[in-house]
Parts: structure tokens; C-alpha cells; sequence
């Protein structure tokens, strides 16, 4: 094998909340009397359309098309003193030491039958969305207006309409992953702190590209960090010891064995054999 692979798998399922079905969380959408409508990250209201078959067929695709941003991103660079993974060419105690390096996988599984053998049934869903239709147009009523042009997503609450970098975004914080400041060493800008949606935890460095976990498409080697810490975890080894890469599929590379100790001779130190050094007289002094 040229390179081993860590999958990272998420089981998901997508909850069309409309009219006719409810969402998940009571907060999420609701009825005023008049109109149904969805609430978004930022506590603003939009009227919502009913999904159609179609619709949703459509947006599962458009989803897990974000998947791919995510899978085959980086490589992941096997410690020197860990050789868990290596193999010999040919098989046998005479073959050459290879150690491979880890391919970074992301799979998302939805649906009914899961590619592992089971049924999605038998799974608890790690994740569920729910996806809602906001209206093309904004209501213009008493009591119901809203100005904002831009629905705010979050990695459990998505849009029909949701951009491919949106979707990548949510995807990034559903892989654990924080903005890009927080990535970067910024505690104040991680997602558990409730300070992450200010702007400046999405800006991203001069000189380097904008960051898909803030404002942009761009990765670093430190959005490998749900692979690092994966890894890490599996082999009783720091997260800190991988090297990351984006150039994938390098080939595993040749390992030199250890020296074999050389044979002692008879005779030598060290030896079992070692001869026994002559006795001498022992001279007793005279009083």
C-alpha cells in the first residue's frame, strides 16, 4: 500500500421543516397566526415556501457536494518513531521497511442503507439539519418586516438557496472545527465561548489566503486538526507528532533497519566465551 487512509464518517439526516413539518427545535420556525416563517442565527424572521420532492432531492445533492472540499485535503505524515503502519517489500523478515503516510477522508452517509453494511436505521445520526425555503421576497406587514437581505446559517440550520462556501463553512464547524482566528490561537473566537460570530474572528491574516472558516475558500495546514487529533487518538500518539501536508498521495517511504549488533568473539569483552584472566601468585609479605 502506498498510503493508509483515516475516514472521518458522519451519519446525517435532513429534517425539510414547512407548513407541514416541524423543525426540530421549537425556535427554529413557528406561526404567528398569518404566516410560517423561520428564525435565523441572528433572531430575524423569514417567511417560508413548502419543499417539493424535487426540492429536496436537489439540496441533498447540493450538500454533499460539499463533502469533497473536505475529503482527500491534506496527507498526514507518519512519525519516525512510530511504526504501526510499516511493511515489508517483499513480505518477510528479508524485505525492506516501508512506513506509509495517512490520506485524510471525510464521508457523510444519508439515506437508507449505509455503505458499511447496516442499515442507517440501526445508526443514531450523528447530526441532523434542518433545512428551511425562505421566501424570494420579504413580507411587507405590520409587525413582520424584516431588513436584512442574507438568511444566517449555522451548521445545524442551513437554507435552500446556501451557497457551496456557506456549505463548506458549516461543514468545517460540524468537523469540529472553529473560525479561523480561534484556529490560529484566538480562545475568544472559539465556538464555545458565544463571541465567535464577531467579525473579527472571521478575518484572516494579511498574506495569507482567506480562510474557508472565515470569510473565504482558502485552507492552512491547521485545518487538519480533526485528522491530527482522529489519528492521535487511534494510536496513542500526540496530535503534535504528524506532520500535515496538501500535497496527497506521496509514496511511503523507505525505512533503513536497524543495524544487527555484530557477533562477539570468543575472547572479547562482551563475549560469554571470555577467557578467564590467568591467575597469579599471590606474595604474602614478610613481618
Amino acid at each position: 500500500s502506498s498510503c493508509m487512509t483515516l475516514t472521518i464518517v458522519i451519519y446525517y439526516t435532513l429534517n425539510f421543516a414547512d407548513r407541514r413539518t416541524k423543525a426540530t427545535r421549537d425556535d427554529i420556525t413557528d406561526w404567528n397566526g398569518k404566516i410560517h416563517y423561520a428564525i435565523d442565527s441572528n433572531g430575524d424572521w423569514f417567511e417560508i415556501d413548502d419543499w417539493t420532492f424535487e426540492t429536496q432531492k436537489a439540496f441533498n445533492r447540493k450538500l454533499l457536494s460539499g463533502v469533497d472540499f473536505w475529503d482527500r485535503a491534506f496527507m498526514l505524515r507518519t512519525p519516525d518513531n512510530y511504526d504501526g503502519f510499516d511493511f515489508k517489500v517483499p513480505p518477510g523478515e528479508k524485505g525492506a521497511t516501508y512506513r506509509p503516510d495517512v490520506l485524510c477522508r471525510f464521508v457523510m452517509v444519508g439515506g437508507v442503507t449505509s455503505p458499511y453494511g447496516s442499515s442507517s436505521t440501526d445508526i443514531d445520526a450523528h447530526l441532523t439539519f434542518d433545512v428551511v425555503r425562505p421566501k424570494k421576497e420579504w413580507a411587507e406587514m405590520a409587525g413582520f418586516q424584516n431588513g436584512r437581505k442574507t438568511f444566517r446559517s449555522n451548521s445545524e440550520l442551513l437554507i435552500e438557496d446556501e451557497t457551496i462556501r456557506t456549505i463548506w463553512h458549516e461543514l468545517g464547524h460540524n468537523l469540529d472545527q472553529d473560525h479561523i482566528q480561534a484556529l490560529l490561537g484566538n480562545g475568544s473566537c472559539s465556538t464555545n465561548t458565544k463571541l465567535d460570530s464577531r467579525n473579527e474572528c472571521y478575518a484572516t491574516p494579511a498574506g495569507m489566503e482567506a480562510n474557508v472558516m472565515g470569510n473565504g475558500v482558502g485552507l492552512i495546514l491547521a485545518n487538519a486538526q480533526p485528522w491530527t487529533d482522529a489519528i492521535a487518538e487511534h494510536t496513542s500518539t500526540s496530535p503534535f507528532a504528524w506532520g500535515v501536508s496538501k500535497k496527497i498521495m506521496t509514496p511511503a517511504r523507505k525505512i533503513a533497519d536497524a543495524p544487527q549488533p555484530k557477533p562477539v568473539l570468543p575472547g572479547f569483552p562482551g563475549s560469554k566465551e571470555e577467557k578467564p584472566e590467568p591467575e597469579t601468585d599471590k606474595i604474602s609479605e614478610k613481618e
